[in-house]
């Protein structure tokens, strides 16, 4: 959590060369859960690139630094190997299984990344 408001942001990720739209990363807070969650979706052409990867970095350093955050979640579907080790590679931890409205019907894995002092 933060030690103010709940923190929503987000931002569109483009292609430097066409100024495509490919996907979109941020943070919204999710009260069916009482967190933070950073959350990213790309088209599928632009997966495997390491663009996931570098919009989460972005958001998360812009979420310690700027709106110092304690506390983000990641909620992944189970079956998402890819986004399990995007969220690991920055210190994010499963901590349990939830149900969440955007993916009725299936827990999901609640991954956690806590700041340290």
């Amino acid at each position: 959590m933060t030690t103010g408001k709940p923190v929503l942001a987000g931002w569109r990720v483009l292609t430097i060369q066409s100024n495509q739209l490919i996907g979109f990363c941020g943070l919204k807070y999710m009260d069916e859960i009482d967190e933070i969650e950073i959350g990213y979706r790309f088209l599928p052409a632009f997966w495997g690139k390491g663009l996931a990867s570098e919009a989460v970095k972005a958001v998360l350093d812009w979420a310690l630094e700027e709106k110092h955050c304690t506390r983000l979640v990641g909620c992944i579907h189970p079956d998402n190997q890819a986004s399990k080790k995007v969220l690991s590679k920055f210190g994010f931890k499963k901590e349990k299984t939830v149900n969440v409205a955007f993916i009725p019907d299936v827990p999901v894995d609640l991954f956690v990344y806590e700041a340290s002092d």
